[in-house]
């Protein structure tokens, strides 16, 4: 695979989700489509999380989008202002459960399994497991002075 470095700042807006995915379509051209869905659906869910919990921090309210590729990986990065913790602490609550897993297809059933149980449930919190079951992408983050990084990284054989 040929080495694909792109950078883009976003303003938080729905629209922008589609804009950065129809770039990222443009621009990286795997060899198989599950890999290209796969790579959208991360791009996708990351963005819209970020528009969806980030926060005004300051003078800071943009979304910084990095998508990298490698010889045999990929590297997908979104950083976005965040200020409330009680949002921090599901989504850290996530992470964990997602890097202590060996079976991320488990965790994904178990959240379709509490949303068919309580359909009052607004907050499908499916995203982060979809990335993990569905994408295959190892996720992590980086929390510095209210400042969330979310990097998905995808290993290519």
């Amino acid at each position: 695979m040929s080495r694909i470095d792109f950078e883009y700042t976003i303003t938080p807006a729905w629209e922008v989700v589609k804009t950065v995915d129809k770039k990222i379509k443009e621009i990286f051209t795997p060899n198989n489509d599950e890999l290209l869905t796969a790579t959208s659906m991360v791009v996708s869910e990351l963005i819209e999380n970020a528009v969806k919990y980030g926060e005004e921090n300051g003078e800071c309210r943009s979304i910084d989008f990095k998508f990298h590729t490698e010889s045999h990986r990929i590297i997908i990065q979104v950083t976005n202002p965040v200020r409330a913790k009680d949002k921090l602490d599901i989504f850290k609550r996530h992470i964990r459960e997602i890097e202590e897993s060996t079976n991320p297809l488990e965790l994904y059933t178990r959240r379709l399994q509490e949303l068919m149980e309580n359909p009052g449930i607004k907050k499908t919190q499916l995203g982060l497991y979809r990335i993990a079951y569905e994408g295959q992408f190892k996720l992590s983050y980086m929390l510095k002075d209210n400042i969330l990084t979310v990097e998905a990284v995808r290993d290519i054989l």
